[in-house]
C-alpha cells in the first residue's frame, strides 16, 4: 500500500489503536459518500466488520432507499448488517442532536450485544473544523472548542485527519457509488448553513483553513489534558455534592490562583450552563454574600465560602408534625423524642413541661418567622439571625422549629426562646431531642 494517508489509517489502527484485523469492528455507515469510504478502507486492510445504519424516515422513500443501498453493500461484502428504524415523530425538535443521541445509543448497545469492539465513524477533516467553528460561535467550553477526538471510549474517528478531498479523490479510483442526502443542500440546520454559505467564502478567502482549524483542535486537546490534570486535582478540593440536589464549592483552595476563572468555568462544565451564564458565575465570586444567580435549571448562592447550588426541581422533604402529647414521632428527615423526668443528658433540650401547650408542632423555618429570644428584649427576624451565623441557603432551608399554637420554642440546635424555661420553680421537666436519618 503507498505511504499515502491510508497508509497512516493502518499505522494508527494496527500500531496506535492496536487493532487487529479479527477485532470486530461496528462501521456505522449511513451511505454517503465518506462512510462508503470508510468501508471499503477496512475491507481493504482486511478487517472483520460489521454494518450498522439507522433510518430514521425523516424523507420518506429517499430514507428506505438509503436504506436498501447500504443493506445491498453488506450482502455484497459479506458482513452482518444491523437496521434501526427510528419513529420520525420523535424528531419534531431538535432533530440533530436528538438524532445524534439516538443513533450512539444504539450503537453501544450493539457493540455490548455482539461483542464489537468498537464503534467507527467516518468523521474527516471537514467534520472536525465544523465542529470547532459551531463550538466557538455557541459559545462552548474548552472541551467542546478542543473538538473531536480520534479514539474516544468505544468510538474511533480513524479519518479524522483525512481531508475531504482527500476521500473524494478515494471514491474516484476505486469508482466507488454512494447515495446522496437531499437534506444536506438545504442551510436550515447550522452546520448545513456552514458547510454551504460560510464554507465556500473561507475557502476564497483562506485557503487550507479546515487543516488549519483540525490542527489548533489536536493543540486544544493537548492543552484539555493538562487542564483535565488540574480539574481532577482540584476539583474534589472545591466541589461537595450533597444529597445530589444541593452541591457547594469552596473557593479559597483557588484564592490568588491566575487560572481559577478557567477551573470554575471548568467546574460548570458539569452543570450544562450557557456561556453567559458561566461568565456571571465567575463574576459571581467577586460579589458580595448573598447575592444569587438563577439559570435555567439551578439557583446559585454567593456564600462565605463560597457557592451553594440548589437545583430547582429539588423539592426539600416538607416537615409539619403535629405531636399532641410526650412520645416517640418519625419525620421525614429522622424522628423526635419527648420525655418527661428528672434528669437527662446534654444531649436533651430542656423546658418545663407545665409551661407547655400541646399540641406541639414541629415544622422548617418559613421567611417572615420571628423568635422572641432568651436575653433579649423583644423579637428578632430568624432571617437575621441566621445571617448572623452565617447560614447558607441550604442550612435555612433544613432549619427546623418547634412551636406552640402561639409561639416559636426553639430553633432546634441553633436558640431558644423566652417561652417554658426551666427555672427553680420548674416542678416537670419535658425533655426533648432529635436524631436525623
Amino acid at each position: 500500500m503507498k505511504n499515502d494517508w491510508t497508509e497512516r489509517v493502518r499505522l494508527l489502527l494496527r500500531d496506535e489503536w492496536q487493532i487487529g484485523p479479527e477485532e470486530r469492528l461496528l462501521l456505522a455507515v449511513s451511505g454517503g459518500r465518506d462512510s462508503r469510504v470508510l468501508l471499503h478502507l477496512m475491507l481493504q486492510l482486511g478487517q472483520a466488520c460489521a454494518i450498522a445504519h439507522v433510518n430514521y424516515g425523516l424523507r420518506g422513500a429517499a430514507s428506505d432507499l438509503d436504506e436498501a443501498f447500504v443493506r445491498s453493500l453488506a450482502e455484497s461484502a459479506g458482513l452482518p448488517f444491523h437496521l434501526h428504524r427510528a419513529n420520525p415523530t420523535d424528531f419534531k425538535s431538535n432533530l440533530q442532536a436528538k438524532a445524534r443521541a439516538l443513533r450512539y445509543r444504539w450503537f453501544e448497545e450493539l457493540c455490548a450485544a455482539q461483542a464489537y469492539a468498537a464503534i467507527v465513524t467516518a468523521h474527516h477533516q471537514q467534520d472536525q473544523a465544523e465542529t470547532v467553528l459551531m463550538a466557538l460561535l455557541r459559545g462552548r467550553g474548552s472541551k467542546a472548542v478542543a473538538g473531536m477526538q480520534a479514539k474516544s471510549g468505544l468510538r474511533l474517528r480513524p479519518l479524522l485527519e483525512v481531508s475531504a478531498t482527500e476521500l473524494a479523490a478515494y471514491a474516484a479510483a476505486h469508482s466507488l457509488q454512494w447515495v446522496e442526502d437531499s437534506s444536506n443542500a438545504t442551510s436550515t440546520y447550522d452546520r448545513n448553513y456552514l458547510r454551504n454559505e460560510v464554507k465556500p467564502l473561507l475557502d476564497k478567502r483562506f485557503p487550507g483553513w479546515e487543516g488549519l482549524v483540525a490542527r489548533q483542535a489536536d493543540h486544544a486537546q493537548q492543552f484539555q489534558a493538562l487542564l483535565d490534570e488540574k480539574i481532577a486535582y482540584y476539583h474534589p478540593l472545591v466541589v461537595e455534592e450533597r444529597e445530589h440536589d444541593w452541591h457547594f464549592w469552596k473557593l479559597a483552595p483557588l484564592a490568588g490562583m491566575p487560572y481559577a476563572d478557567l477551573l470554575l468555568g471548568a467546574f460548570a462544565a458539569d452543570y450544562a450552563l450557557q456561556q453567559h451564564e458561566r461568565e456571571a458565575l465567575i463574576a459571581l465570586q467577586h460579589l458580595p454574600r448573598g447575592k444569587a444567580l438563577d439559570t435555567l435549571e439551578w439557583l446559585v448562592w454567593r456564600t462565605a465560602e463560597g457557592f451553594a447550588w440548589q437545583r430547582k426541581s429539588a423539592e426539600a422533604s416538607p416537615v409539619h408534625l403535629l405531636i399532641p402529647a410526650p412520645g416517640s414521632y418519625v419525620f421525614p428527615r429522622g424522628t423526635i423524642d419527648l420525655r418527661e423526668g428528672t434528669e437527662f443528658s446534654d444531649a436533651w433540650e430542656l423546658f418545663d413541661a407545665d409551661l407547655l401547650k400541646f399540641p406541639l408542632v414541629l415544622r422548617q423555618w418559613q421567611p417572615g418567622d420571628r423568635l422572641q429570644p432568651q436575653g433579649m428584649r423583644g423579637s428578632k427576624k430568624l432571617s437575621d439571625l441566621f445571617n448572623t451565623h452565617q447560614m447558607s441557603p441550604y442550612q435555612k432551608q433544613k432549619q427546623l422549629l418547634l412551636c406552640d399554637a402561639e409561639h416559636i420554642l426553639w430553633v432546634v440546635g441553633l436558640r431558644r426562646s423566652i417561652f417554658a424555661p426551666v427555672t427553680a420553680q420548674t416542678k416537670r421537666l419535658l425533655a426533648i431531642k432529635l436524631a436525623y436519618d
